[in-house]
């Protein structure tokens, strides 16, 4: 919402065996800048924490990945319908 556009998703897989992240999805505005992050936590061999808690500037795109990651832990604020 914060390019005006009211449509979009980010998606996470994650093994919970393991605690690691197994793709990373984007579509809507902002997905070809916000898919790098995704691409890096991959790389990383990343856990779903990694995503987390580092900072996200509010109001911004990188907010979409925060809600996601804790939507997987169950402690979205926002969560989808």
């Amino acid at each position: 919402m914060i390019s005006g556009e009211k449509s979009g998703i980010v998606s996470v897989n994650k093994d919970e065996e393991k605690d690691l992240l197994l793709g990373f999805h984007i579509i809507g505005a902002g997905a070809v800048e916000l898919v790098s992050r995704g691409g890096t936590a991959l790389e990383m061999v990343a856990r779903d924490e990694d995503l987390r808690f580092p900072s996200y500037l509010h109001p911004s795109m990188n907010e979409a990945i925060v809600g996601v990651m804790d939507g997987l832990a169950d402690m979205a604020i926002h969560p989808s319908p």
